[in-house]
């Protein structure tokens, strides 16, 4: 299997070849997150066709208006409704990220099922704010065979004001991306990833990784303790260190098992 890196040069070759006799009936759009020019393709596409950098500016204010207005349109073609307030509040906690904004307003829209609302707490509750840590960082630590730094990482989260329902939330998440990527066949690079499993290229790129370190009996153990913390949560049981004992198991079986001391200080 050719490596990412293989398969990025090869890919800017055959784009190369192209630009240098285009088809003149045809028009073109490559659309990417971003574009490092101290690279090929970026020096490429800067020399041989027009670049226009689309985005919400560097306002804040701007930023969070605008994306609240993708969200609810978003939402509406999933048949979801955001109630007032809420759909601001999840532009502000993805920082106005369009490709993050997409992918929790599909999770949101899942969780709100027949509801077909989607209310305040249920962000608060399923979205960890941009200022945290990703949880990928999470996938990096079982795949490593490291429970302890996971539950470091939970600790870290506690800390700086995130709710142990929206960690949870995020953490179910990532657990079936993992089981989703675990099923996916003939991926070479972040590109192709993305396009199987509806997630940015880095992080889809971080799933296919993780997911071939981590066993799918491991995953869905994983998963199984993380639906006995949601039932420990909707019994009641929302104290931080409660909720790191059982994310704790979560992350030492889906780290393949052994003893994990877990020490929280607040």
């Amino acid at each position: 299997m050719r490596s990412w890196g293989e398969a990025r040069d090869e890919a800017v070759k055959t784009l190369e070849a192209y630009l240098e006799n285009p088809a003149p009936f045809t028009v073109l759009v490559i659309e990417a997150s971003g574009l490092d020019q101290r690279m090929r393709l970026a020096k490429l596409l800067l020399e041989k066709a027009l670049v226009v950098e689309v985005g919400l500016g560097e306002n804040v204010d701007e930023r969070v208006a605008a994306a609240a207005v993708l969200a609810k349109s978003l939402a509406k073609e999933q048949g979801i409704e955001f109630e007032k307030g809420a759909a601001e509040e999840l532009a502000e906690s993805v920082s106005g990220d369009l490709m993050r904004l997409k992918t929790e307003v599909d999770k949101l829209a899942t969780f709100a099922a027949e509801r077909k609302i989607l209310r305040r707490q249920d962000v608060a509750a399923l979205v960890i704010s941009e200022k945290s840590a990703t949880i990928w960082e999470v996938a990096d630590f079982l795949a490593g065979r490291q429970p302890q730094k996971a539950l470091e990482f939970f600790a870290r989260l506690l800390r700086e004001g995130e709710e142990p329902v929206a960690m949870l939330g995020a953490m179910a998440w990532m657990y079936r991306k993992l089981i989703e990527a675990s099923e996916v066949r003939g991926v070479s690079n972040g590109w192709q990833a993305a396009k199987a499993l509806g997630m940015r290229p880095e992080q889809a790129e971080l799933a296919i990784q993780n997911a071939r370190k981590i066993s799918k009996e491991r995953l869905l153990d994983g998963l199984r303790a993380l639906r006995e913390v949601d039932d420990r949560l909707k019994g009641g049981a929302k104290d931080p260190h409660s909720v790191m004992e059982f994310l704790g198991v979560a992350a030492e079986w889906s780290a393949g098992g052994g003893e994990v001391e877990m020490e929280i200080r607040n």
